[in-house]
């Protein structure tokens, strides 16, 4: 994500010519960059299973877009500043939005990658609101 996202002027030009030569091409330029997404984020829940640091987070408050509620949530980590974000992979459902109403202040058991505290998901929405 961080190579498309370094790149996007890169990308857009790509997308550009090859609308100009061949139209079909974008379409399947899009599925790529879809795949490369979809990849990274397999790639970093297998990491985080495997070698991820449980510890408990504390909702602090829900940013709401679209429709989207998702919560942003506070942690420790041993030795550095507390992090504060969003988990790296959370998909909000009508359901999840009903169980997570009023749910402000609550702890929640997360799990973050060693090398980058950022990165992290909530253990409790495992296989509910993961978006793979």
């Amino acid at each position: 994500m961080k190579l498309i996202e370094k790149n996007w002027v890169v990308l857009l030009v790509i997308v550009i010519l090859l609308a100009l030569i061949k139209f079909p091409l974008v379409f399947i330029l899009m599925g790529i960059v879809a795949l490369v997404y979809l990849v990274e984020g397999v790639i970093l829940l297998r990491r985080l299973q495997k070698t991820g640091i449980r510890s408990t987070g504390k909702i602090m408050s829900y940013e709401i877009s679209g429709g989207q509620k998702t919560p942003l949530v506070e942690f420790a980590v041993p030795g550095r500043e507390a992090v504060v974000g969003k988990p790296f992979l959370y998909a909000s459902t009508d359901l999840g939005n009903i169980i997570s109403h009023k749910n402000s202040d609550k702890e929640v058991p997360v799990l973050y990658d060693p090398g980058d505290p950022a990165k992290f998901i909530l253990v409790s929405r495992t296989g509910f609101n993961y978006g793979i």
